[in-house]
């Protein structure tokens, strides 16, 4: 097996370490009294997080199928994208109503987007032998999600405040899951590296292309 391949199961768990991170784990620490919970009831802010896994699982499905028929990298990157909107709104939310709408309309999307689903039909287009080996490396990086975020968002909230610290995780969901998104994953085996010649991000070739009537 080639190397690329592990190296983009790397970035996979990646993707997915990072969306577990920001989105759920790190729920946890904002629902203590001196983050999101010390402005909203806990009763509000679970029952949006509620609704936001309800809305992911229900996506699952469709978000697998749109993966297999276009490849994973735009729905990583297009839930990186919706999750860095659903934490800026979360972090700037003042009403009860409008966590309970960017946890159902934005980060419940995002996490059907950016958690195991699109991963799994990466490793499966991929992978035709040792699909256990890739799916254990997957679950083995990913994993250490919420030994890496929980601690992260906590030192986040006593430095910045919990709207502070949900705005810059959205941040740092965007830089890394958008980011390894855009360079480091692939959609099928045999599809070109993404083009990083004048900031293109679509494939390329392995030299720029000659301009017309040029000779020799």
């Amino acid at each position: 097996m080639a190397r690329r391949p592990w190296l983009m199961v790397v970035a996979l768990a990646a993707i997915v370490n990072t969306g577990y991170g920001t989105i759920f784990y790190a729920f946890s620490v904002l629902l203590g009294e001196g983050a999101a919970a010390g402005e909203f009831s806990r009763t509000a802010l679970s029952a949006a997080l509620g609704l936001g896994v309800v809305v992911s699982g229900a996506l699952a499905p469709l978000v697998g199928a749109v993966c297999d028929a276009a490849g994973p990298r735009r729905v990583f990157f297009a839930g990186a994208a919706l999750g860095f909107a659903g934490l800026a709104g979360f972090s700037r939310a003042g009403e009860v109503w409008q966590v309970v709408a960017v946890w159902t309309l934005l980060l419940g999307p995002a996490m059907a987007c950016v958690f195991y689903e699109p991963a799994y039909v990466a490793i499966d287009q991929w992978f035709e032998r040792s699909q256990g080996t890739a799916l254990g490396l997957l679950t083995l990086i990913a994993g250490l999600s919420a030994t890496i975020f929980i601690p992260l968002t906590q030192w986040l909230v006593d430095a910045l405040g919990w709207r502070g610290a949900t705005l810059s995780l959205g941040a740092v969901l965007l830089t890394v899951a958008g980011g390894l998104a855009a360079t480091a994953v692939r959609d099928r085996p045999g599809e070109p590296a993404p083009c990083t010649w004048a900031g293109s991000t679509g494939p390329c070739s392995t030299a720029p292309a000659r301009p017309t009537g040029a000779s020799g």
